[in-house]
């Protein structure tokens, strides 16, 4: 943040703080603002991570629109460009911390597609410049710790609007990736924040049933994609006990549904087609792990071994159906197959977007 920014922070009524009108306020904003600042990447890093993850965390977290999020945060970070000078926010209000939030957990995020699960670098390394600056260039470790700095003075505002949701939506999911990073008393309040916005946003109605919506076709998809994503995802954390979303909720929100440009989240079109497909084969088993967990899972009355077989063989047959063969499944079809076309060949079978 440049000095005449920060002089003009103090002064212009854009920086009259929401709840706390003191003076100390501004001072505290500063504060935060610099010490994100201090651990910022350079510009070239920040806009390479960006396109990362539109690219390959996305198409399984389609939980914001990149134009959207581009038309929040260039204003504030700066266009693109390859400048391997440290970054600068250029933060003109207070409610400026939110998108810098998300664009922190966005970036975060995106570095974790550098490395494999044994976390060796990815083999482009070899072959993509960009890639190999990246690894050469790592971004702070902090970025998950600097996002819920970012939001601390929205704290009372955690269930009142969907940008706010975003925020600890990316939280939980930055903290289920990175487990050495999660801090895991905050990690389990974010899980009750998604649980509450979820109710209170009414994600669980169909958004055509709102007048204001019905001619925003990419805010029509990014909620349907959201109900149903979050839905999909609940039932891991469910099993192991560690539930952070009500499995009784009644919904009549439609699946998402590809239609091209007008309702897409990304401007790689493959990308949101892909994306789509993946969501619909997710339901698909999130339907069928539902059934088999409310037979398992009944107080009510007894589980019979035989009801148990049946589901777990419809389970059996649905994974042949739609993956096929493992081994396939895992071995490139060539050396140049593309994300996307990974994606695909797991989702061969889904139903089409």
């Amino acid at each position: 943040m440049k000095k005449s920014d920060r002089a003009g922070y103090g002064k212009s009524p854009a920086f009259i703080p929401i709840f706390n009108k003191d003076r100390q306020s501004y001072a505290q904003d500063l504060e935060i603002i610099q010490f994100i600042e201090d651990k910022l990447p350079s510009r070239k890093a920040a806009w390479l991570l960006i396109d990362r993850f539109f690219k390959y965390v996305y198409p399984f977290f389609p939980y914001t629109n990149e134009s959207g999020f581009l038309s929040k945060i260039t204003p504030i970070i700066g266009a693109r460009d390859d400048q391997t000078t440290k970054l600068k926010l250029k933060v003109e209000s207070r409610i400026d911390l939110i998108p810098v939030a998300l664009f922190l957990l966005v970036i975060h995020l995106g570095s974790i597609t550098l490395y494999d699960c044994a976390e060796n670098p990815v083999p482009e390394v070899d072959t993509d410049p960009d890639v190999r600056y990246l690894i050469e260039n790592p971004i702070n470790n902090s970025m998950i710790m600097l996002a819920r700095l970012a939001t601390r003075p929205f704290m009372s505002h955690y269930g009142t609007a969907y940008k706010m949701f975003q925020i600890y939506l990316f939280l939980k999911i930055a903290d289920q990736y990175s487990p050495g990073q999660a801090e895991q008393l905050e990690s389990q309040g974010s899980y009750a924040i998604v649980f509450q916005t979820m109710v209170k946003l009414a994600l669980n109605r169909d958004p055509t049933r709102y007048v204001d919506l019905k001619e925003k076709s990419k805010v029509i998809n990014l909620l349907r994609k959201t109900w149903h994503g979050v839905r999909c995802d609940d039932y891991f954390p469910g099993f192991t006990g560690d539930d952070f979303f009500c499995k009784l909720v009644p919904s009549n929100t439609q699946l998402p549904c590809f239609i091209g440009e007008s309702a897409s989240g990304v401007a790689d079109l493959e990308i949101e087609k892909t994306t789509i497909s993946c969501l619909l084969q997710r339901t698909k088993f999130h339907d069928l792990y539902r059934d088999l967990a409310s037979v398992a899972m009944n107080l009510r009355g007894n589980p019979y071994v035989k009801d148990l077989l049946e589901f777990s063989t419809k389970l059996e047959d649905l994974v042949k159906q739609e993956l096929g063969d493992i081994d396939q499944l895992l071995t490139l079809t060539t050396p140049q197959e593309t994300f996307p076309q990974r994606i695909k060949k797991a989702t061969k079978n889904a139903s089409q977007p």
